[in-house]
C-alpha cells in the first residue's frame, strides 16, 4: 500500500500540469475578398484561425484548391487566450466550379486535438467576365469590347462600343463617318428624312438626289437657251441627257462618237476628280467633251479622290455604234459599194447593148 501511495503522490503533478494545445479553423473562417467571384480576376483569400487550447502555439495554415497547393504556407502565432489571428493569400479564380481547404500545420508544441485543424469550403461557382469591364457576361452587351458603361443608343441590346449601327438607321457608323454624318442621330440634319434614304444627310435643304439634279438641269437648259457656248465649268446638257447609276453624272451623245460629260450637283473643290472614258484617255475636268476613235461599247468612270485618298467611283457604258453615216467606214463601205453598183451596171448595159 505505502509503495502504491508513493506512486499516486509521484504521477498526480504530471497529470495536473499536462495543458491542451490546441489551434482551431472551420469552413466559416474562410472567406474572399469580394462576394461576387468572376473568373480570371484576382481576389485575396482570408483565413481565420483562433487558440482554444490553454498553450500559446505557433505553426503556419495552407490552401488548397483540390491537391493544388496555393501560395505560399502563411506564418500563424497565437496566444492562449488571445483574439483569433488572420492570414491570407493573392488567388486567381478559376473557370470552373472550385472550393477550398485551409489545413493548421506544423505546430509547436503539437496540437493535441487535430480534429478541428482542417477546413474545407461548399463549392463557388465564379461568374464569367470575358472582357474585364466589371460586368458580367450574362448582363454584358459587348461580350469581348470593355464597356463599363454599357451604353446602347438605339436600346437593341448591343452596345455602342460592338454596334455597327448605333442609331439603327441602315447606315453603319463607318459609312457615316465616311459621309460625316452622326452615328448616333438617325436624322443628322433634321430634316424628317432618315439618313439612309436622304442624299445630303448634312444638309436640311435637299433630301432626293434625282430631285435636285433634276433643278439643275432644268436651269442650265434654261441658260444654254440664249448661249451659243458654254464655258468648261458649267455643265453641258442637250435633249439626250442621260445619268450614271446612282445619277453621280450626266452625259449627252453630242455626235457618232462624240460624248460630253459632266459631274452632277455641287462641285468639292476640296477633291480631284478623274474621268476615265475606257479607251485609255483620262482626263481631270470637271466637265469635259471626249471624242472616240471607233465604235465600240465603253465603261466611263468617274473618280471622286478627296483630301486623305479616299476614293469613291462610278461608272456607266456608253456606245459608239458602228452602223451609222457619221462613221467613215460606213461611208467608205457605201462608197465602195455605189461603185461596185455602178460598175456592175455599166458592165450590164454593155453586154445588154451587144
Amino acid at each position: 500500500m505505502r509503495y502504491i501511495l508513493f506512486t499516486i503522490l509521484i504521477m498526480f503533478p504530471l497529470v495536473v500540469s499536462a495543458a491542451v494545445v490546441d489551434l482551431s479553423i472551420s469552413a466559416g473562417d474562410i472567406r474572399f475578398s469580394k462576394e461576387t467571384l468572376v473568373s480570371g480576376e484576382k481576389v485575396r483569400l482570408y483565413s481565420r484561425v483562433q487558440n482554444v487550447g490553454e498553450e500559446d502555439v505557433t505553426g503556419y495554415v495552407t490552401f488548397f484548391q483540390g491537391t493544388t497547393v496555393l501560395g505560399n504556407s502563411q506564418v500563424i502565432s497565437l496566444l492562449s487566450g488571445g483574439l483569433p489571428e488572420e492570414v491570407y493569400i493573392d488567388f486567381t479564380v478559376p473557370s470552373g466550379v472550385f472550393n477550398i481547404r485551409a489545413e493548421i500545420q506544423g505546430t509547436d508544441p503539437t496540437d493535441t486535438n487535430l480534429n478541428n485543424n482542417t477546413a474545407i469550403t461548399g463549392m463557388f461557382e465564379p461568374v464569367h467576365d470575358q472582357d474585364s469591364d466589371g460586368v458580367i457576361d450574362e448582363k454584358d452587351n459587348c461580350l469581348n469590347l470593355a464597356n463599363a458603361d454599357q451604353n446602347d443608343f438605339d436600346a437593341d441590346g448591343l452596345g455602342d462600343l460592338c454596334d455597327e449601327d448605333d442609331d439603327n438607321d441602315g447606315l453603319s457608323d463607318e459609312v457615316e463617318a465616311e459621309l460625316g454624318s452622326k452615328p448616333i442621330q438617325k436624322d443628322t440634319d433634321a430634316d424628317g428624312v432618315v439618313d439612309k434614304k436622304d442624299s445630303f444627310p448634312n444638309d436640311a435643304k435637299q433630301t432626293n438626289l434625282s430631285e435636285t439634279f433634276s433643278k439643275i438641269v432644268n436651269q442650265v437648259v434654261a441658260d444654254l437657251q440664249n448661249t451659243e457656248k458654254v464655258s468648261e465649268e458649267e455643265p453641258v446638257v442637250s435633249d439626250s441627257l442621260m445619268f450614271s447609276p446612282h445619277t453621280v453624272f450626266g452625259y449627252s451623245h453630242d455626235s457618232w462618237n462624240t460624248f460630253t460629260f459632266s459631274v452632277v450637283g455641287p462641285i468639292d473643290k476640296s477633291s480631284q476628280y478623274e474621268w476615265n472614258f475606257g479607251d485609255g484617255i483620262k482626263s481631270n475636268k470637271i466637265n469635259t467633251t471626249h471624242e472616240y476613235k471607233k465604235s465600240g461599247a465603253y465603261v466611263v468612270t468617274l473618280s471622286k479622290i478627296s483630301e486623305d485618298g479616299l476614293s469613291e467611283k462610278e461608272s456607266t457604258t456608253v456606245l459608239v455604234p458602228f452602223f451609222t453615216l457619221e462613221n467613215i467606214y460606213i461611208d467608205l463601205l457605201i462608197g465602195f459599194l455605189v461603185i461596185l453598183l455602178a460598175t456592175g451596171g455599166s458592165v450590164f448595159w454593155k453586154l445588154n447593148k451587144k
